[in-house]
């Protein structure tokens, strides 16, 4: 059947029927249905064909751009990071770098803390340091060791698609992108071959500094010694006195807190340190002033112990150690003699009163009388003695003094009176203070001396002594001392001799009667030991060496005047942590010294001096006072240090007697291990750097100089080397299943094949890459 199709402009209009020449077959009425059918059939197929046409159309431009990849040289997705390096390989650069930046966090926390740092502090104490950085040793070692594997994987590949390999080494160097155990051997390869210069650098840097790593223990321990640390706080009783009930002389140790004993007269082996606080006073004309000073001597008997102590907060013997001297006023002055005319008794005899006023004292307008026995030597010429000679004369309690800082009653508004108990109005007493109350109650002052110096002149006992002398003009004054001028006569040939001497009124705040021990706060300014001064004897100076000791006691020239900082050797007071007393017993150790110097009136300072009345110095602390008034020419400093040294000995003459105790808190330095140098740690640093410098610098030229490699992916390296067209290539391949490295070495050889270098380039039939021959066509040098 014919199918005719009639178009809207040749339908009849109006329902006529057209005149038109056309010939078609009309349609029956009941064929309507299937001829719609077919029309809807033919627009399908119509429009299917429509469909594959474009489809094809784009089919065919995908190929298009498909094949131009392959041929410009790989897929475009292998040139995404994500893509060139496999999931393991990422985790592994991930990980293994936070855990050198921990490590390395973790080595300076160790090596730069102090005992300010709680966490540094407790790896100390617990011994822990070496273990610690052992550990961390071994975390950068085996991080440092992972990042080498990449590093060197990263540097085959660049070796691959560089400048080739020789074929005998080109699949250990194309499994090295898959796996390998360091940079060791990749080097060992580049320098038996003409490899590139700039990966032989980076292999032979990351080699050396792997192997610097593999040594970071040994570097590092090399840092840790045994050093002072110091301790957490602890808390122990401490025996620090006498039971009231034991404060009698029937006590075994009755020499200990017998107040005759000569503490002056014997050298002590040991000098312990003690605490201080002090405040400098403000210089004033003809005043010698130590200023505030006070001292908490502390009751721990081990030297050791003391030597270790950082912190102390606890009972201690404290006492105020400010001495003043000033120029004297004498009233009187002349040789006088004893009861006994059968016994050579010359003294320097006479009134004397202040010149100046004191602070925190009781200024008196009274005088007081003195008698100080000159020093006999016997070892002296006819001729003035030219060895130092100082006599200290204590006085009566009529000049008033200084009350000391430790007196809570203690105040500027008070008002004093002195109180005479003496049969003929002398200078025995005490002085009474009153409020604005009227209120009254004893003061009990430290004590006055006058301290002169008869060094030079014939101020003395013995051959050539002194009978009388005379006035030569005028006294005259320089600084605290006095200057006395007076001429007497030869006892033989009644020639002149010069008898001149210096003199100085001195006052110290020992009270006779007083508390003396209190809760007190030490701290150490330094962290570290404090050795306790030794005091050697100088056998070229025939005399003992006092430096250090002098040091100690804040005696030497160049603390005079300031004493803070202090030397190492003591602890001192960051605040003046005197608390209540914590003993309200009698005080033995100031009684003991001073009632002992009362009875024996005057101490004389001389080296050869003997038979003299009073007592006789020790030579240490002979040495002591001279060496203090021939550096310093203070004798506030002198007289300081004599009194502290005498109530410490006499203190811890005591110590291994006390029957009372109490808790106290020390903080001590321990022996533990730990960094004390940083010569270990900047070598490991140095190492770790040059590290991190290559490996970066390998990522860097991996991602931006290669294409084709895929860092552990196993697959694609064996698929690169397998699909290779190279003859020689295929013919190892297929003949060398059973054969070494070395015959195949040797055939290599003999064909001559061992000088030819391959690398991976892209293959020109399919997109993927394949090993080349280095020259030919495509296997350029990159």
């Amino acid at each position: 059947m014919d199918i005719a199709f009639i178009s809207p402009a040749d339908q009849p209009n109006d329902g006529q029927t057209s005149t038109s020449n056309a010939k078609y077959t009309t349609l029956l009425p009941e064929e309507d249905l299937e001829h719609t059918h077919f029309r809807r059939f033919s627009a399908e197929v119509q429009e299917r064909e429509k469909c594959c046409t474009a489809l094809n159309e784009r089919q065919s431009s995908e190929d298009t751009q498909s094949k131009n990849l392959h041929t410009n040289g790989t897929l475009h997705r292998h040139f995404q990071m994500q893509n060139r390096i496999s999931t393991y390989v990422y985790r592994v650069m991930v990980l293994s770098t936070a855990a050198i930046l921990a490590a390395v966090a973790f080595l300076t926390l160790l090596w730069f803390g102090n005992d300010s740092n709680a966490t540094w502090r407790k790896l100390v104490l617990s011994n822990w340091i070496t273990r610690s950085t052992t550990l961390a040793a071994l975390v950068l070692r085996m991080s440092v060791d992972l990042q080498a594997v990449v590093a060197t994987s990263m540097l085959a590949a660049l070796a691959m698609e560089g400048r080739g390999i020789r074929l005998i080494d080109v699949l250990e160097m194309s499994s090295m992108r898959i796996s390998n155990t360091g940079p060791y051997k990749a080097l060992w390869i580049h320098l038996t071959q003409k490899g590139s210069l700039l990966v032989i650098g980076l292999l032979g840097i990351l080699t050396m500094s792997t192997l610097g790593l593999q040594l970071s223990s040994t570097f590092l321990l090399s840092d840790v010694i045994l050093t002072p640390t110091m301790s957490s706080p602890v808390v122990k009783p401490v025996f620090y006195g006498y039971k009231g009930s034991n404060m009698s002389f029937s006590l075994p140790g009755y020499g200990t807190i017998n107040s005759t004993v000569d503490y002056w007269a014997h050298s002590p082996n040991q000098h312990p340190l003690f605490g201080e606080y002090s405040v400098p006073a403000i210089p004033e004309e003809g005043l010698d002033d130590t200023g505030k000073v006070i001292r908490s001597i502390i009751p721990i008997a081990e030297q050791r112990e003391r030597e270790a102590l950082v912190q102390y907060t606890g009972p201690a013997f404290t006492f105020d150690a400010r001495v003043v001297c000033m120029q004297p006023d004498f009233v009187s002055l002349d040789i006088c003699s004893g009861t006994d005319p059968e016994v050579r008794d010359k003294r320097l005899c006479g009134t004397v009163r202040t010149k100046q006023t004191m602070k925190d004292a009781i200024n008196s307008p009274l005088t007081a009388r003195f008698k100080c026995p000159f020093p006999e030597e016997l070892v002296c010429a006819l001729d003035a003695c030219s060895e130092a000679r100082w006599t200290l004369c204590q006085l009566g309690p009529t000049l008033g003094g200084l009350i000391s800082s430790l007196d809570p009653r203690n105040n500027d508004s008070l008002t004093h009176t002195f109180e005479d108990w003496s049969w003929e109005g002398g200078d025995e007493g005490y002085w009474i203070a009153q409020n604005g109350n009227n209120n009254t109650w004893p003061v009990w002052t430290g004590n006055a001396y006058l301290f002169f110096n008869a060094t030079g002149s014939n101020l003395r006992r013995g051959l050539n002594e002194t009978s009388r002398f005379e006035r030569n003009g005028p006294i005259d004054y320089l600084g605290p001392w006095a200057i006395v001028k007076t001429v007497g006569s030869h006892p033989i040939d009644r020639s002149p001799i010069d008898k001149s001497f210096h003199a100085t009124l001195c006052f110290d705040t020992i009270p006779n009667m007083g508390v003396e021990t209190f809760n007190v706060s030490l701290s150490s300014p330094l962290p570290q030991r404090n050795e306790e001064p030794t005091v050697p004897w100088d056998v070229i100076a025939n005399a003992f060496s006092t430096v250090d000791l002098r040091q100690q006691l804040g005696s030497n020239a160049s603390v005079q005047s300031t004493y803070r900082p202090r030397q190492r050797s003591e602890l001192i007071y960051g605040d003046l942590g005197i608390d209540l007393p914590v003993q309200l017993d009698s005080p033995w150790v100031i009684e003991s010294v001073a009632r002992g110097m009362v009875m024996n009136n005057a101490l004389h300072f001389c080296m050869s001096c003997h038979l003299s009345e009073g007592g006789f110095v020790s030579p240490l602390h002979t040495s002591i006072v001279q060496d203090i008034l021939l550096d310093t020419g203070s004798p506030a400093l002198a007289l300081q240090a004599f009194l502290t040294a005498m109530l410490r000995s006499a203190y811890y003459a005591g110590v291994p007697m006390f029957d009372i105790n109490i808790n106290a808190t020390t903080t001590s330095l321990v022996d533990r291990l730990a960094p004390v140098s940083q010569q270990g740690y900047w070598i490991v640093i140095g190492c770790l750097l040059a590290h991190v410098i290559v490996y970066f610098t390998s990522g860097i030229i991996f991602f931006k100089q290669t294409k084709f490699s895929l860092l552990d992916n196993t697959w694609s390296a064996f698929a690169q080397i397998a699909n290779s067209k190279d003859a020689e290539v295929q013919s190892i391949l297929k003949d060398t299943t059973l054969k070494s490295d070395t015959e195949i070495a040797r055939e290599l050889k003999r064909a001559g094949g061992m000088r030819k270098r391959y690398k991976i380039v892209a293959a020109a039939d399919d997109g993927g890459a394949e090993l080349a021959l280095v020259g030919e066509k495509g296997a350029s040098n990159v």
